[in-house]
């Protein structure tokens, strides 16, 4: 290998090492996968976010309570990357994520499952998930680990 492909290889792990790191760089790069034809455009409540559920990860955070209008991407950031960036950490973690409506639990779950599936997730992680469909139920799972999506329904 030459020197200059060897080094051009280093320069492209970077970013995805940087991505393993820090859910917060992890998002610009999974963002295009996820929402595909709506760019990604940084903002403070994302950093904000990011750094909350980076933070709850690493156990410093127990309990986080995440309150915002509809449209600020809280679904997109909370249910679909973070399980995907968590799995890029430890793939033997397992996670069940609700949403208040059946057709949420699915939309977030196909998009979490389009990530992992991407050819950029498969090679950033060196394969940690494969993704599969029971039914309506879409999940995905790790060697040890899975997602299970699920709603709440509201009663009367």
């Amino acid at each position: 290998m030459s020197t200059n492909t060897a080094l051009s290889k280093m320069l492209q792990s970077i970013p995805a090492e940087r991505a393993r790191r820090r859910f917060r760089d992890f998002i610009p790069l999974a963002w295009p996968i996820a929402e595909p034809g709506r760019g990604f455009l940084p903002n403070w409540h994302i950093d904000l976010i990011a750094d909350h559920l980076q933070a709850v990860a690493e156990g410093r955070i127990r309990r986080l309570l995440i309150t915002m209008p509809p449209g600020h991407a809280k679904s997109l950031l909370v249910s679909v990357l973070w399980p995907a960036w968590l799995w890029v950490r430890d793939p033997r973690r397992r996670g069940l994520f609700t949403a208040y409506d059946g057709d949420l639990a699915t939309r977030d779950s196909l998009r979490c499952r389009s990530v992992l599936a991407s050819d950029w997730y498969q090679e950033t992680t060196s394969g940690a998930a494969a993704c599969g469909v029971r039914g309506v139920l879409v999940l995905a799972w790790s060697r040890f680990g899975c997602i299970w999506p699920a709603a709440i329904k509201r009663w009367g």
